[in-house]
């Protein structure tokens, strides 16, 4: 339901509210974000990234179990929801959004099927965006 409302606030290029209804949905879910997110808040999620990543080899990531939680998937699929919205209305919350879905993705599924998952929602998501657009 709520990725319906982002989609139909995206189309009506209402992309501050589409950003902020993902936002009030992930902070349901237990994923918050600072309303006004600082270089020192990037900061601190990029490094909370590198710390997952240290250390870890390819190897190790294939064995990740797949994400079966289904609020974590509910959460990666609003953050990808609003990747594109807050690229454009809030670019500042961007890195902090991409932190929190490598996150995820590198707690569970595995990293190829995570890319190919992430690359086709992506695509879909332009697609819509273009018929949309030309409509």
């Amino acid at each position: 339901m709520y990725e319906v409302q982002i989609q139909a606030y995206m189309g009506q290029n209402r992309l501050l509210e589409a950003v902020n209804t993902g936002l009030q949905v992930l902070k349901l879910l237990g994923i918050e974000f600072p309303p006004e997110p600082s270089a020192s808040d990037i900061e601190q999620a990029l490094g909370e990234t590198a710390a997952i990543l240290n250390g870890k080899r390819i190897e190790d990531l294939t064995d990740l179990p797949q994400m079966s939680d289904r609020y974590k998937l509910a959460a990666m699929r609003l953050l990808s929801s609003i990747f594109s919205p807050a690229y454009i209305a809030a670019p500042a919350l961007l890195p902090l959004t991409v932190c929190k879905q490598v996150q995820l993705m590198l707690s569970y599924l595995p990293l190829l099927m995570q890319i190919m998952v992430f690359f086709f929602a992506e695509l879909w998501e332009m697609l819509i965006q273009v018929i949309t657009s030309v409509n």
